[in-house]
């Protein structure tokens, strides 16, 4: 393989590895300097103690994830609209309605460790006795909404915060975008972003002329907390539509001497074709997750 794009496709892996944070249960093998930390027949975590007792680890609900992101981007009349609100974390029994009540903080820390969910110091704030709760982990700057449904307690965490965007251009060295002097306020995961605003002058990409064009986004949350950067592609001069795009990946996988493996996640089924400078063309099946192994 070339020498250059083996090089270029270990930068890409190493910089894009924190994306595999989002991904849970996403182990291969465990490096053999955690000598205590080992997987079952299941592929699970556990951490054997010296007297041979197995110490499960407890997975808890993913509080972001990656396709929270990624998957509900569309296309408005002058721009684009993100929906990162995630689904409920987990439910809890309605009698422990009481407990939230009475602000039984160790009841409810309880009640989350159960679930996988570790707190910190918190406040538990009552919107609507009864009905409607705010727990607040001063520790990690998360709020934990809980709400009485029919037969049971949902449990989310709202996000608020800022967006931050701006135009990318591709066949630039470092194709990075430009962020916007503006920026877009999440409330409740909801946020919207006006294309139009980043024309004429602002317009170095030409996506008024072409009709296409790649914006780069940065989630941060309310504290100052870096959470997701991403990129989407979108057609039009208004209305606009999303495009095909990559939101995952690329990632490099399996490293040998004569190959590799490339796997990445495109916004729509579409099949993937890579180009060596050997001239060799290598493709995957139509779908959104690809896994292309690549040799010579």
């Amino acid at each position: 393989m070339n020498p250059k794009i083996l090089f270029s496709c270990i930068v890409c892996c190493l910089i894009l590895a924190t994306a595999f944070l989002f991904i849970p249960n996403a182990y291969a093998e465990v490096p053999k300097v955690y000598s205590e930390i080992k997987l079952d027949s299941e592929g699970k975590l556990f951490l054997e103690k010296a007297s041979g007792e197995r110490c499960p680890m407890v997975q808890g609900p993913a509080i972001y994830t990656a396709e929270q992101f990624t998957q509900r981007i569309t296309g408005t009349a002058n721009g684009l609209s993100f929906d990162f609100s995630s689904a409920p974390l987990f439910n809890l029994d309605a009698k422990y309605a009481k407990e939230l009540d009475a602000t039984m903080h160790k009841d409810i820390k309880a009640l989350f460790r159960k679930q996988g969910v570790g707190l910190g110091k918190i406040d538990i704030v009552k919107v609507a006795p009864g009905k409607e709760w705010l727990v607040q982990d001063k520790d990690q700057s998360l709020t934990y909404h809980i709400k009485a449904t029919a037969d049971s307690l949902t449990v989310n965490v709202p996000l608020d915060g800022i967006l931050y965007y701006g135009l990318i251009k591709p066949d630039e060295k470092y194709p990075y975008p430009v962020f916007f002097r503006r920026v877009s306020t999440i409330t409740n995961g909801k946020t919207s972003i006006d294309i139009t605003k980043i024309g004429d002058k602002f317009d170095f990409v030409g996506w008024q002329k072409s009709g296409f064009g790649i914006i780069g986004y940065r989630v941060i949350r309310h504290d100052g907390q870096f959470l997701y950067d991403g990129k989407i592609s979108f057609r039009g001069t208004g209305p606009f539509q999303v495009g095909t795009s990559i939101i995952v990946g690329p990632f490099v996988h399996q490293i040998e001497p004569t190959g590799l493996i490339i796997s990445l996640t495109t916004n729509k089924p579409v099949s993937v074709l890579i180009s060596l400078s050997n001239g060799k063309i290598y493709s995957s099946s139509v779908g959104t997750k690809h896994e292309i192994p690549v040799s010579g």
